[in-house]
């Protein structure tokens, strides 16, 4: 897309606008301001989505990301994961935090204090 970037890695993709790939193999940079940062296989999807590092992750939803780790997800809108391994962030604003960073473990709350 427009004012795109790409740099190192192999066959790295950025399509959105204004979207960035740095590093890593196989990573696409979908969504208009999204950004994907070394890894594989990984794919910043939604506008203003990142995921960073990791290999077959998935930033699906708007402002959602991904925090290196292994098959993670981030599925609702602002969503989040902190690494791990096969862990789903379904609900908007939701987190699949830290300290909880179990193999598939699945997050719908609303994690913020307003």
């Amino acid at each position: 897309g427009p004012s795109s970037s790409v740099s190192g890695g192999g066959t790295n993709k950025a399509e959105g606008d204004w979207s960035s790939v740095s590093g890593g193999s196989v990573n696409k940079a979908f969504g208009s301001l999204s950004a994907m940062s070394g890894g594989g296989f990984s794919i910043a999807k939604e506008q203003c989505s990142f995921v960073s590092g990791g290999y077959e992750n998935i930033a699906e939803a708007r402002a959602s990301s991904v925090s290196g780790g292994w098959g993670n997800r981030a599925e609702g809108d602002g969503s989040s994961v902190l690494g791990g391994c096969e862990n789903t962030a379904l609900g908007y604003l939701s987190m699949v935090p830290s300290t909880k960073l179990k193999h598939k473990e699945v997050s719908t709350t609303h994690r913020c204090q307003w």
